[in-house]
């Protein structure tokens, strides 16, 4: 079963703004500043504002805002960058 939020990844796959269904910007998946803004706030509602990501090399646990999730993209060697999950949080 497919979530609400993966029909508008087929708009993106297509060069359009997964939010408005206008041309996106060239390598980008909105059309402004406006749409990445909702963009944003959509993925932070729908999973959450920060996101626990365990390195599987060391079995450490980070907290990582979505933000840099959708905005930066998330490499192993960068998650020691973010302060460690504190199990409290879950």
């Amino acid at each position: 079963m497919r979530s609400y939020i993966d029909p508008i990844f087929d708009n993106a796959a297509k060069g359009f703004c997964i939010m408005c269904n206008t041309p996106a910007v060239p390598g980008g998946m909105t059309c402004s500043e406006n749409c990445h803004k909702e963009f944003i706030k959509l993925c932070e509602e729908k999973f959450g504002k920060v996101k626990k990501v365990v390195d599987q090399t060391t079995d450490v646990a980070y907290e990582v805002p979505t933000r840099d999730i959708v905005e930066i993209g998330l490499k192993w060697e960068d998650l020691a960058k973010y302060p460690m999950w504190n199990d409290k949080d879950e």
